[in-house]
């Protein structure tokens, strides 16, 4: 054994190779191409709206001219002022700017070869300071005062023009991976959103968890103004608002990422929460209802609820009021479920849609006995006819609209292919022709406590 070792010439290790593998375990760490926190810019809140006629003016001078106007710092750093930026950290309103009288720089007329200079779009965002948002309980409410976000806006034709803009007025680059909520006002969803969040569907930063609604009738950068009084951060407030009222069985789960899952099936139209953004409140005031991704009209809370029952979801906290030989009565639905069954009768669709609630009775207007099962099923009967009149009452509205929000589309295209192939052509002129079959099911498991004595 010993021979035969001492026969084995022993390895021999070169030096260009040893420093070789030194040098590249030098390219092993993980921290070479780190970022410190406060070296980002942290948007936690986007508002889109539409230009201001003024901030419009100034972009399209701006756009004939080589050179920015009056010799402004943030323009000048940038090389002209290719956009308008607004730095304000109050939540007071930007004041309006009157319109000159002289034409803007560079000339009014539209560029060579354009028709019409298109909208431009503002993007406010609610970006964070450092160090200023409390950690730990003091996160909620209390703290010590002082700011914790800071508003910054610009415009640009798209909304990657218009980032694109912004980051040029921040020191720190801009990053959306903690964005939370973006905010879009109704006159640009009515002109249609595809084009409006391309930008925002392409980038790798965005989290699809994040929060998109439709802020109705102001303007959106409302929203990212507000300062409530229960929360330090207002993008918090917003957020819990929205995920309290998912959790409650209030809303559904809409989210960026499931409004682009809808916008992708060829049998359905997307909703969005509705906001309303009060003078000391915000307030989720139902559903905005996209046609393909045009924002065509709006649902109510309780249209909201009807639309959560059709489409099968399964958290459940609405009221619902009947009256019962002159007495109104109040029932707290808990529990739904649902059965879509697609038809066909004389060339036209047909749903059958069968529908099984759980409720408990939780208020009777006068004191009335509910203990007998007579009496119990006059007040289910009641709830049965109510919701039953609710869901034909939304079928019909959305049929108006032109949207199919419930998702019957999807049920013919997976069910009755051979059907979905002479329709899918023309889906939304087909489904106002559709014809719902509404079957109602109410269970009342609690009357509570009928007397005291």
């Amino acid at each position: 054994m010993k021979g035969a070792r001492a026969g084995r010439p022993l390895p021999v290790v070169r030096p260009g190779a040893l420093a070789g593998l030194l040098a590249l375990s030098l390219t092993l760490t993980g921290c070479w191409d780190r970022r410190e926190i406060e070296e980002r810019a942290m948007v936690l809140m986007l508002a889109l709206d539409r230009a201001a006629p003024q901030a419009q003016a100034d972009q399209q001078g701006q756009a004939g001219s080589t050179q920015g106007e009056g010799g402004g710092q943030a323009g000048g750093s940038a090389g002209g002022k290719p956009s308008t930026a607004t730095v304000d950290g109050s939540p007071a309103a930007v004041p309006a700017v009157a319109k000159p009288s002289s034409p803007p720089p560079g000339g009014a007329g539209p560029r060579p070869g354009r028709q019409e200079q298109e909208p431009l779009i503002s993007v406010m965002a609610q970006i964070a300071i450092p160090g200023g948002i409390p950690l730990g309980g003091l996160a909620a409410g209390g703290g010590a005062a002082g700011p914790t976000v800071e508003i910054r806006g610009s415009t640009g034709g798209t909304v990657a023009t218009a980032l694109s803009a912004l980051q040029r007025h921040l020191n720190q680059t801009l990053f959306l991976g903690h964005t939370r909520v973006i905010a879009v006002s109704e006159t640009l969803a009515r002109q249609g959103l595809d084009g409006l969040l391309e930008a925002l569907r392409r980038s790798v930063e965005l989290r699809r968890l994040a929060w998109l609604v439709i802020v109705k009738d102001k303007a959106a950068e409302a929203l990212v103004r507000f300062k409530p009084k229960l929360e330090r951060v207002p993008m918090f407030y917003v957020n819990e608002l929205l995920t309290t009222s998912v959790r409650d069985g209030r809303l559904s789960n809409l989210v960026l990422g499931e409004y682009f899952i809808r916008r992708a099936n060829l049998g359905e139209d997307p909703v969005l929460p509705l906001l309303e953004v009060r003078e000391d409140d915000i307030v989720l005031a139902g559903l905005a209802v996209f046609s393909e991704d045009r924002l065509v009209g709006f649902l109510n809370e309780h249209e909201l609820w009807t639309q959560m029952q059709v489409r099968g979801v399964k958290a459940a906290g609405e009221t619902v009021r009947v009256e019962v030989d002159g007495r109104e009565m109040v029932a707290k639905v808990f529990g739904r479920s649902v059965r879509l069954i697609p038809q066909r009768r004389g060339g036209r669709p047909v749903m059958q849609i069968y529908l099984r609630l759980e409720a408990n009775l939780v208020e009777t207007g006068n004191p009335v006995s509910t203990g007998s099962a007579r009496a119990l099923n006059r007040v289910q009967t009641a709830l049965e006819k109510r919701v039953r009149a609710d869901v034909e009452h939304l079928v019909r509205k959305t049929q108006a609209m032109g949207a199919d929000i419930f998702a019957f589309g999807e049920y013919y295209r997976a069910y009755r292919p051979r059907w979905w192939k002479e329709w899918r052509s023309d889906w939304h002129q087909v489904y106002k022709r559709l014809q719902p079959e509404v079957h109602v099911t109410v269970a009342i498991r609690r009357i509570g406590i009928e007397r005291m004595w």
